[in-house]
């Protein structure tokens, strides 16, 4: 995917070493639900409900449980997804930082 070539490409070019960035790049079906997550978040109902969990004022725990509904929405329905969804949310402030 474009993303993970720019990501390499980005990491090369400050003279990063492979063996140290490419472990901590997503997997092709990483960066998919990535793509998939940050078009729902272009969706209007979900767009506000994500601005109020990720409102300073918000409840502790609001933008976890946001992020792990809509991870969770595309694991069922993209069930071949659904490994890369759990990956996901196991390394989630650092994947799911760049997805919105």
């Amino acid at each position: 995917m474009a993303e993970i070539a720019r990501d390499i490409e980005l990491h090369s070019a400050l003279g990063e070493e492979p063996l140290h960035f490419l472990p901590t790049l997503p997997t092709l079906d990483e960066q998919v639900v990535l793509d998939l997550q940050r078009e729902r978040c272009t969706l209007p109902e979900l767009a506000a409900e994500r601005a109020r969990a990720y409102h300073p004022a918000a409840r502790p725990g609001a933008a976890e449980e946001f992020e792990f509904g809509l991870l969770r929405a595309i694991a069922l329905e993209y069930p071949a997804l659904s490994g890369a969804v759990w990956r996901l949310l196991g390394r989630a402030p650092r994947q799911l930082g760049r997805a919105g």
